[in-house]
């Protein structure tokens, strides 16, 4: 994944449909978390990590995330118990080049 790829295809993406102050940040951490670690599929963090890189508390992570998975941002599921929860970004990067891409004439 390109992070500034991404990051730029995210404000692109913010014009055509705004999000709220708290999943800005909330998207902005994860990308950052990914980005150490080397951008795996999918990862996971504690929502105690969440609050110190986004600025949020537990209340708003639940509903930021809540509104990035809805609007296909992330994907991201509970694991349970006292267990961090996993995480997927979704590549905006790759969305918008197969919205692009040609459709294929008819035969």
């Amino acid at each position: 994944m390109n992070y500034l790829a991404e990051i730029k295809a995210f404000y692109d993406r913010l014009e055509l449909n705004p999000q709220p102050n708290t999943a800005i940040a909330l998207w902005h951490a994860l990308m950052s978390i990914a980005n150490k670690a080397g951008w795996p599929d999918t990862f996971t963090v504690a929502q105690s990590v969440l609050g110190l890189r986004s600025g949020l508390n537990a209340s708003a992570i639940k509903r930021a995330r809540n509104k990035l998975a809805t609007d296909g941002f992330i994907e991201w599921k509970t694991r349970g118990g006292n267990q961090a929860a996993q995480y997927r970004i979704i590549s905006l990067v790759v969305q918008n080049e197969r919205k692009s891409e040609p459709q294929s004439a008819p035969q």
